[in-house]
């Protein structure tokens, strides 16, 4: 396993979105009363609210990736 960290802010965000659905859809399957409250948020929706962040200097971006398989995830 070599890890490696990508620092980046809103002109990464794309890089987030299939970390984020993926997160969002475990989130769903194990929620019993709110399954389709969760999975009808979309990534351009939260995107909205995490560029307002990103306005006030507040988002901060950090992903790590395992160059051997490939995987990434949110540091």
């Amino acid at each position: 396993m070599k890890i490696t960290y990508t620092q980046t802010d809103q002109a990464g965000l794309h890089l987030v979105e299939p970390l984020w659905e993926r997160l969002r859809d475990h989130h769903a399957s194990i929620s019993n009363h709110f399954s389709e409250q969760i999975m009808a948020k979309t990534f351009q929706e939260r995107s909205k609210d995490l560029l307002v962040k990103a306005e006030q200097g507040l988002l901060n971006i950090m992903l790590a990736s395992d160059e051997l398989s490939g995987r990434q995830d949110i540091a």
